[in-house]
């Protein structure tokens, strides 16, 4: 109810039909939010582009599709309205019961989404139950119109951007829990975006067309996969050379260090010889002085016997003379 498509061509068109969507937006204070959504926002814009041919002749359509959606918050009860009538806090109660609604809805349709494509074997991957499904769950698309309106979005066909908000306040801990919990839930949704792409019928060249607008896909996912494995390989020859030039920093200090000693190990024999000499000079100095005091000390033996002689002779004589 309500929605509305709109044709437009400039950017000033697409931002004016964005500001009418926020001024749509029902904003309205509650116990935890001064400027609480009271309404969920889905701002769709369907791109079409049309290819020709060199004779202007229509050829194909290619259509995308960007959903844009801001989620209400879900809220209990008792964060109703702020000062508000009785009619008032009825109505910011249906709201959020309408709002809750629509994202248990969604709530379960990522859980199933989720249990769909798991792995158990990726680590990040959620275990919901004890046996992965032989066949695909049933997804409650229809059981919300957000979800209706996303299907396209959450079936796989797509490109899907999560961002969750969560609050620090320890008020707010069961709410910022379960939204984790959904975000890890969403978090293991697959999805492989395709090209919509919409031959138009001409006779001999829709065939054509498709086939050649297949190769040209797998050229560019070739080209893509060339690329990176030439970026990883030049990232690891540039790792290698690093390696290289390092070690032959350290090879060139080792060797310098080497030199060094070599150096000092020369230095310290000439010193050893240079001692040598000296101890040698000295001793021979040594044993010629010994060699000239020989005589002298042998004179001196005589002489002091001598002495030691005619000591004993007085002696005896001074003994005699008593």
């Amino acid at each position: 109810q309500g929605l509305v498509e709109v044709e437009v061509k400039t950017v000033d068109a697409v931002m004016a039909q964005v500001g009418k969507g926020v001024e749509a937006r029902r904003v309205a204070e509650t116990r935890l939010n001064h400027h609480s959504s009271r309404s969920h926002s889905v701002l769709t814009f369907t791109v079409k582009r049309t290819m020709v041919d060199a004779a202007g002749s229509k050829m194909s359509d290619m259509i995308s599709r960007l959903h844009l959606v801001d989620l209400a918050g879900s809220e209990s009860s008792d964060n109703g309205a702020v000062g508000a009538s009785k009619a008032e806090k009825d109505a910011r109660s249906k709201e959020a019961c309408n709002i809750n609604k629509s994202l248990l809805t969604l709530s379960a349709v990522v859980k199933k989404l989720a249990a769909n494509t798991t792995d158990p074997k990726e680590p990040t991957a959620l275990v919901a139950t004890s046996k992965t499904p032989t066949t695909p769950a049933h997804v409650p698309y229809r059981d919300s119109k957000l979800t209706h309106l996303l299907q396209r979005s959450l079936e796989g066909n797509s490109r899907l951007v999560l961002i969750a908000t969560v609050s620090p306040s320890n008020d707010c801990a069961a709410e910022s829990n379960n939204t984790l919990k959904f975000a890890e839930r969403a978090a293991c949704i697959r999805t492989v975006a395709t090209v919509n792409l919409q031959p138009h019928k001409r006779d001999g060249q829709k065939h054509e067309f498709v086939e050649l607008w297949g190769q040209l896909q797998e050229q560019r996912a070739e080209t893509t996969r060339l690329e990176s494995e030439l970026a990883s390989s030049e990232a690891a020859r540039a790792a290698s050379q690093a390696a290289a030039a390092g070690s032959a920093c350290v090879v060139a200090e080792l060797e310098e260090k080497q030199q060094q000693l070599v150096g000092e190990l020369a230095a310290r024999k000439e010193e050893l010889v240079a001692v040598q000499a000296e101890a040698a000079s000295a001793a021979a100095a040594a044993a010629a002085e010994i060699a000239q005091l020989r005589p002298a000390t042998a004179a001196l033996q005589a002489l002091l016997a001598a002495k030691e002689s005619e000591a004993e002779g007085l002696a005896a004589q001074n003994a005699a003379l008593q």
